[in-house]
């Protein structure tokens, strides 16, 4: 009975569940239909919003001649330094391109083009599963991709998108249909006899040719013609292998691969390791290793070897990084020592590549338009431009900064819409400093140097003044489009005035503290100062003056090491460092690397009074056609007026202030060379860093290889540096101060006689003013006087 009992229980209870599940599982199924219908609703919403409410934002595709007008970067007193003015173009038909470019092109742009009707599922499949990995490893897309074709590329540079958008998207797919379906009945009205495979063949073509003459390609280039012309001297029939795939890597991002500014990202570059250093050999090189590689190949590697190589990646779907890198791999040997030279592939290798794989050339003719192109020579740019060095900075912050991203300018915008972009250089100034660089040329030859950078800034409105990234923008043999402002160095002693500024504020010292000056060891490491002399119990006044290095070990010690400086000195203007990069002790004598808007940056917040802006910006106001202020600088000065902000105490920069600027605070020697009889009140700091190498009789010696000096007052920052492009040693006579100073001199004298600098001294604050004492956390000094 109790059995019976219990199989009725057991076979309901299998009923009851079913039906729960059964009444859950119409729930969800209910939920999702609502949902569908919800999401349907959604996206149709937002195409009619995005697309057919807004059509105003983009041209009708049937005007394909807009009217351009020239955009303006001009100085702060409104002369004009560079117009990116309308395009320069030479229309030419398919049938005139040679077909080598034409490969190079669809490879890097849209291999599936030929085949593809508007659009490329792969291609989108491809993107999406590219963005969805970004969004599972990084927690953000950091680089959104589209997968769009040759014919969504077209309609987004008529219509002068730039913005990667869902709203831009759709219109940019509508566009590509409706001008797809357009131009297939102007085809098929034109060509009735013709068979539809064949309609779609002239169809195509001529999407081939709009984009060929439409595309930007830097540098008022616009169509492959007059890009072909401008870089090479040769029409674009006349391209070879090595010369279509540069053409053809530059439409992806013009700027960026820009054959004049940009030339390492665009080509490649050889790196040599040496001393544990890493640096990038100079184009002077490059005939010589083209030589040793063109050696290598006829006698260490076989064509046959190589095609094989070749043959293989291509079966396996395997990079082309590998081959690259292995076949331009050189090894020099000498009696002393043998180096090695890696090869950095840029955008051109990977067009080559693409080519090869999509068997456009064979394996003998990517090996050589590899070879052809190692010393390739680009024919130098003709257009009027003033202060280039500057000009290329403003515009690539315009175009690549996060601070002016709402702002959504293009390359193609600037060349039509009419910008008036004002700056903060004194073009005047710079004039007259590039005049006084050339005169003091034969200081840097004496020293063994070549180039020379200056950057003068305005602590008060933390704009530029002079911005002059070598001495001869146009000067090859030195490599002047080198950008040695914003290149990457060591500061050495520079750094050190930040050192103290920190002790003072965490300690309560004072110039008068003392410090011992002796032998300091921590572990293996004993550092040593520069004149291998200790000077034993100083203060810390004479300590930062003589620029000694055991001092600011000592300081920095006692700061806290990496944990509490590398923070600080982030914030003050040096984002270069690498949190992931243990600095050790280095940081508070030579560090990591930094550039010299980092150290302008830094030195500006000992200069000014006001409150910190954390960023040098070059930039006053942008006004479009109509004279709309789309961006004023002065906004952003007004609206950090009245914050009170600082990373350095004012009275603690003050302190820094009284040392650097007390003659009788520094060597004899370094006061008469840095002496500037018409300035009164100015301080200064040097710094060089220096290399290992061989002395003439093959013995390890150390020289010179970079000179900084920074000149401060509370309305100027003078930041300098000198010494060779490629980083090579300079004799043994080249310091920061003996490399710069004489030049110095005569940079102020002009700036004050002409009333861009004003003698002006650092006062301490006010509200710590009482009875004419100072009031501060420094208990063991005082001022000899107070004077305001």
């Amino acid at each position: 009975m109790i059995q019976s009992i219990l199989n009725v229980l057991k076979y309901a209870w299998k009923d009851i569940a079913d039906a729960v599940i059964w009444f859950f599982s119409m729930l969800i199924r209910i939920f999702l239909f609502v949902l569908s219908i919800g999401m349907i609703i959604l996206i149709v919403g937002q195409v009619y919003s995005t697309v057919f409410l807004s059509r105003q934002d983009y041209k009708d595709i049937t005007q394909w001649d807009a009217f351009a007008q020239t955009s303006y970067i001009q100085d702060r007193n409104g002369k004009q330094l560079y117009g990116f003015f309308e395009e320069d173009r030479e229309y030419v038909s398919l049938d005139s391109v040679s077909n080598t470019l034409i490969q190079a092109i669809i490879s890097a742009e849209d291999k599936t083009f030929r085949s593809n009707p508007w659009y490329d599922l792969t291609a989108i499949a491809r993107a999406a599963k590219n963005n969805f990995s970004q969004l599972m490893t990084a927690g953000q897309i950091r680089q959104l991709q589209w997968g769009s074709t040759i014919t969504q590329q077209l309609i987004k540079n008529v219509n002068l998108w730039n913005q990667k958008t869902l709203q831009r998207k759709i219109n940019e797919v509508i566009l590509a249909k409706e001008f797809t379906d357009i131009l297939t009945d102007h085809v098929r009205t034109r060509n009735p006899e013709k068979t539809s495979g064949q309609q779609f063949y002239l169809a195509k073509k001529y999407v081939l040719e709009l984009y060929l003459n439409y595309i930007f390609l830097g540098n008022h280039s616009y169509g492959v013609e007059s890009a072909s012309k401008k870089y090479f001297g040769k029409s674009s029939s006349e391209l070879s292998i090595g010369e279509s795939s540069i053409i053809a890597s530059i439409p992806k991002a013009p700027s960026t691969y820009d054959p004049y500014t940009n030339t390492k990202k665009l080509m490649w570059h050889w790196t040599l390791e040496e001393n544990s250093i890493t640096k990038v050999l100079p184009t002077s090189m490059h005939p010589e290793i083209k030589n040793l590689l063109l050696h290598q190949l006829s006698d260490n590697v076989t064509r046959e070897m190589l095609t094989t190589t070749l043959a293989g990646i291509k079966e396996n779907n395997a990079p082309l990084e590998y081959f690259f890198t292995q076949l331009a791999k050189i090894t020099i040997k000498s009696e002393e020592s043998i180096l090695e030279l890696d090869y950095t592939l840029g955008r051109k290798d990977y067009v080559l590549g693409q080519m090869y794989l999509n068997n456009h050339i064979t394996a003998n003719q990517l090996i050589e338009a590899f070879v052809e192109t190692i010393d390739q020579e680009f024919l130098p740019v003709h257009f009027p431009i003033k202060a280039p060095h500057f000009v290329y900075w403003v515009r690539d912050l315009l175009l690549h900064d996060e601070k002016f991203k709402d702002l959504n300018i293009t390359e193609q915008k600037l060349s039509k819409w009419w910008y008036t972009i004002k700056t903060t250089l004194d073009y005047d100034m710079q004039t007259q400093i590039e005049q006084h660089i050339a005169n003091n040329n034969f200081l840097l030859e004496y020293h063994n140097g070549n180039n020379r950078a200056i950057l003068i800034t305005n602590p008060e409105d933390w704009g530029v003044s002079v911005y002059l990234w070598s001495s001869d923008f146009r000067n090859d043999e030195i490599e002047g489009k080198n950008d040695l402002v914003k290149s990457l160095k060591q500061p050495w002693s520079t750094v050190k005035p930040f050192v103290y500024a920190y002790s003072m504020t965490e300690f309560e010292l004072g110039p008068e503290s003392k410090v011992i000056d002796n032998k300091f060891r921590v572990g293996d490491y004993e550092p040593q100062n520069a004149d291998g002399k200790f000077r034993g119990m100083t203060t810390l006044a004479k300590a930062l003056a003589w620029s000694r290095n055991i001092p600011a070990l000592k300081l920095f010690d006692a700061n806290g090491w990496e944990a509490a400086m590398k923070p600080y000195l982030k914030k003050l203007g040096f984002t270069s460092l690498d949190d992931d990069h243990e600095y050790w002790l280095s940081l508070a004598i030579w560090w990591g690397e930094s550039n010299m808007l980092q150290l302008a940056q830094a030195y500006s917040e000992l200069a000014h009074s006001g409150s910190f802006i954390p960023w040098i910006n070059p930039i006053l106001e942008i006004r479009d056609a109509e004279w709309k202020l789309l961006y004023d600088h002065r906004d952003e000065l007004e609206k950090n007026k009245d914050t009170k902000e600082r990373l350095i105490p004012l009275w603690a920069s003050r302190l820094v202030w009284n040392i650097l600027s007390q003659s009788n605070n520094a060597p004899s020697g370094w006061y008469n060379m840095l002496n500037i009889p018409s300035l009164q009140h100015y301080a200064i700091k040097t710094g060089t860093s220096d290399k290992k190498v061989l002395d003439e009789f093959g013995n390890k010696e150390t020289r010179p290889k970079d000179g900084r000096l920074v000149f401060y007052t509370p309305n100027t920052v003078i930041t300098m540096r000198a010494g060779n492009t490629d980083g090579s040693a300079m004799n043994e006579k080249a310091f920061g101060w003996t490399l710069n100073a004489p030049l110095l001199q005569d940079i102020v004298k002009t700036m004050v006689e002409q009333e861009y600098m004003e003698d002006e001294n650092m006062y301490y604050p006010t509200d710590q003013i009482t009875n004419g004492r100072y009031i501060s956390p420094v208990n063991n000094w005082r001022p000899a006087s107070i004077t305001k």
